[in-house]
């Protein structure tokens, strides 16, 4: 009997990675004849990389009680904001099927949802992402490195993931343990804020007539690349209620990710990163990100971030003082990323003098130089001296 994909690749895969072309037509066209599963698993393998399990440290902060039960008004919010247009991931239930069930029984997803906060549980269906494949102008069409993933994940499992997602950024902001210099994924905060921060950071060192660096630095698919274990770790730190944890601890097993293809299905085990279309992926890295930016740092440094976008700003009163308090910044930064398996690409870092040096301090990154720019783009302005 012929293998059919519980998802209707037109659907589910339909969007174009370049020109229009979907992925099931790029691979009969890439593979050249040859088999499409073989190459659909050939990018999962490249794209989704099996990752050993990291120890995840026994020490915990005191856990707070168990979280309430979910209330209907909780559930009701949610479906009501359902995205119609949105595609179905691979349990193959559209937004407004979901929609017109919960009306018609809004007992189901109440029963099913508390059930899973009772056992620290996220099913293992509610886990599959279906993978739609976007092309990166200018690859290598051959090199499955050129195309960047997003999961589609089954509707059901988004409703819950939203649940405890806005549980867990409650009982941060309740506890006071979220970083104000953290300006992305939070409400209240946005790209104005974030630039109003560093400018308002780099004229107050200029006030104080000192030479300004400020030091933007690239993470290498930072959420692609996150390890569950660092996840976890924060979780048991912050001592959230045990059932949000034992509900996300769930989440974070036996991932997986596909992509139908005409020869079948292709399937990989995700053992890293959070998936790009996953509610619970921002605050998860901002989670494990507010450590970066917990410090201390040298004397007249700073550093804050957008999401992904760290920048740090050092001051001082000397060339070679400068170049220093810079570098040890980024030392303090580089024990965060190694620890939780992040890479930086120094190409991408760069460094903006903002004052009268004539070349510049002496900025490193590990053994490596950070080069030197006059003009540098963050959050997509340009800023200059």
């Amino acid at each position: 009997m012929e293998e059919v994909p519980l998802v209707d690749p037109a659907r589910t895969g339909g969007e174009p990675t370049k020109k229009g072309r979907p992925p099931s037509d790029l691979f009969q066209h890439l593979s050249a004849g040859g088999n499409e599963l073989d190459f659909a698993e050939s990018i999962l393998k490249t794209l989704y990389p099996d990752t050993p399990p990291q120890p995840v440290p026994t020490h915990t902060h005191p856990a707070s009680p168990a979280d309430r039960s979910i209330s209907h008004r909780e559930i009701k919010s949610i479906v009501k904001g359902l995205n119609k247009s949105k595609a179905p991931g691979f349990d193959g239930i559209d937004n407004i099927i979901l929609q017109q069930i919960h009306k018609a029984s809004p007992e189901l997803l109440f029963v099913l949802f508390n059930k899973c906060l009772e056992l620290g549980l996220f099913p293992t269906g509610f886990k599959i992402g279906v993978i739609v494949l976007f092309y990166k102008e200018g690859k290598q069409q051959d090199d499955p490195k050129s195309y960047r993933p997003i999961s589609l994940l089954p509707t059901l499992g988004k409703l819950l993931e939203k649940i405890i997602t806005q549980r867990l950024n409650f009982f941060l902001k309740s506890t006071s343990q979220q970083n104000p210099r953290q300006f992305g994924f939070k409400e209240g905060t946005s790209i104005d804020n974030a630039l109003t921060s560093l400018v308002d950071k780099i004229y107050d060192y200029k006030r104080q007539k000192l030479h300004v660096a400020v030091v933007s630095v690239d993470i290498k698919g930072a959420f692609d690349n996150l390890h569950y274990g660092s996840i976890l770790a924060k979780l048991n730190e912050c001592g959230c209620p045990p059932n949000i944890r034992g509900i996300f601890e769930s989440l974070l097993e036996d991932r997986k990710v596909v992509i139908p293809t005409n020869n079948g299905i292709a399937q990989q085990p995700q053992s890293r990163g959070c998936p790009q279309g996953s509610c619970s992926g921002p605050a998860l890295w901002n989670l494990v990100a507010d450590d970066a930016l917990a410090g201390p740092f040298p004397e007249n440094t700073n550093i804050q971030a957008f999401a992904d976008d760290f920048v740090i700003v050092a001051a001082a009163k000397s060339e070679r003082a400068l170049g220093r308090k810079a570098t040890a910044a980024l030392e303090k930064f580089k024990e965060w990323s190694d620890r939780n398996g992040l890479e930086i690409s120094v190409e991408k870092t760069n460094y903006l003098l903002v004052g009268n040096l004539r070349r510049g301090p002496s900025i490193f990154w590990g053994d490596r130089r950070v080069k030197k720019t006059q003009v540098l783009k963050y959050l997509g302005v340009y800023v200059d001296k």
